[in-house]
């Protein structure tokens, strides 16, 4: 598993589990200061259980989560611009 400024990577079940995303996970959501966080995913196989994961433990952490879907780079530029306005 790496871990940088930008996030963490790895290969799910291998370097790279639901502890970790948990925990990452946990520890992201005490920046959130709206209480909202939209989530996207990939089309890899483990896309979607990640996004399980991650939307569990943002909702946990009391954390409203919308969208919850597969996101392409295009999208996703055209969500931040409209949040943005």
């Amino acid at each position: 598993m790496k871990i940088s400024i930008s996030g963490i990577r790895g290969i799910f079940g291998n370097d790279f589990g639901p502890a970790n995303i948990l925990q990452f996970t946990t520890n992201f959501s005490s920046i959130i200061k709206s209480g909202k966080c939209v989530i996207g995913r990939d089309t890899r196989p483990s896309g979607e259980i990640i996004m399980n994961y991650v939307t569990a433990a943002l909702m946990q952490s009391g954390i409203d989560v919308y969208l919850e879907m597969i996101l392409d780079q295009q999208i996703f530029y055209n969500l931040l611009q409209i949040s943005h306005q």
